[in-house]
């Protein structure tokens, strides 16, 4: 039988409902910040690219050449599904499915930050920054 703890979140070795939905957050708002790259040309994001943010930890985010993302997260327990696009320097992305170990769950509201923020590619690295915020992302292939 599983302990519960108050609030519903479940404890020993399961992702805390609060938890999933940070991660999920924040996810969907770097997926959102992605989306912008989809446009027309190819892109300089397309391509699959890892980091660290809170409260996502380490993350992976592929742009997919037909303007579709996909993000995993807390060591694959988390992935998002999504669409991206990019205009000038702006990044939007939109997060279409998640889901926590396996299981559909609903799609977070969209974060500021990854929804919609600025990104320049420098070498192997895409920089996205909103306000006084940024990420550096390292591309994996």
């Amino acid at each position: 039988m599983k302990k519960r703890a108050m609030g519903g979140e479940t404890v020993r070795g399961r992702v805390r409902a609060k938890s999933y939905y940070r991660w999920l957050a924040a996810g969907g708002a770097l997926a959102g910040l992605l989306l912008a790259f989809g446009c027309g040309h190819r892109s300089p994001v397309i391509g699959a690219w890892q980091g660290s943010m809170d409260p996502l930890g380490q993350f992976t985010i592929e742009f997919k050449p037909d303007g579709t993302l996909k993000q995993v997260s807390n060591g694959g327990m988390v992935e998002i599904d999504g669409t991206y696009s990019a205009s000038g320097d702006r990044l939007t992305t939109t997060e279409d499915s998640a889901s926590v170990a396996g299981r559909s769950v609903p799609v977070p509201p969209s974060s500021s930050f990854l929804s919609n923020c600025t990104y320049a590619v420098n070498g192997a690295n895409l920089i996205l920054s909103s306000g006084t915020q940024s990420v550096v992302l390292t591309r994996t292939k």
